[in-house]
């Protein structure tokens, strides 16, 4: 899909339906998110967040050490929603994608080492092979 990037779109999922969250939106805890994804034509991917407290997460997939078959034409919901937490500051979203396979550990472990410093983890691209293209949403936590 010529021109179009993979990247992931997020909702803020409420008792009135559903509001898209864009990049630095406010959100906080207790809020339910549908994180998914638009392929742009890649086949393999990985979905990761990293809390203000340096905690990652992978959404997709939801185990085994190989990158997800991705649905390459259309915006695709993750298979759970989930409720952020208390970690303060922000929670941000990794869309890491491919034309073929790669591992999962790669792009937990590059979480994990920008999650070491909150601030870079907050601004900085995750540290990968230039095969693989990412994307990233922040979303920034309100109040206490």
């Amino acid at each position: 899909m010529k021109g179009f990037s993979p990247h992931l779109v997020v909702h803020r999922v409420g008792p009135t339906g559903a509001e898209r969250l864009g990049d630095a939106a406010v959100a906080k805890a207790g809020d339910t998110l549908q994180v998914s994804y638009v392929a742009a034509g890649k086949t393999h991917g990985v979905v990761a967040s990293i809390d203000g407290r340096g905690r990652v997460t992978v959404h997709l997939p939801l185990g085994g050490g190989a990158a997800a078959a991705l649905d390459p034409k259309r915006e695709t919901p993750l298979t759970a929603s989930f409720e952020l937490d208390d970690a303060p500051r922000f929670e941000r979203f990794f869309f890491v994608a491919s034309d073929g396979p790669f591992s999962v550990g790669e792009v937990a472990g590059a979480c994990d080492a920008l999650a070491k410093d909150p601030a870079k983890a907050a601004t900085d691209p995750l540290a990968l092979p230039g095969a693989l293209s990412q994307s990233t949403l922040i979303l920034k936590k309100a109040g206490p």
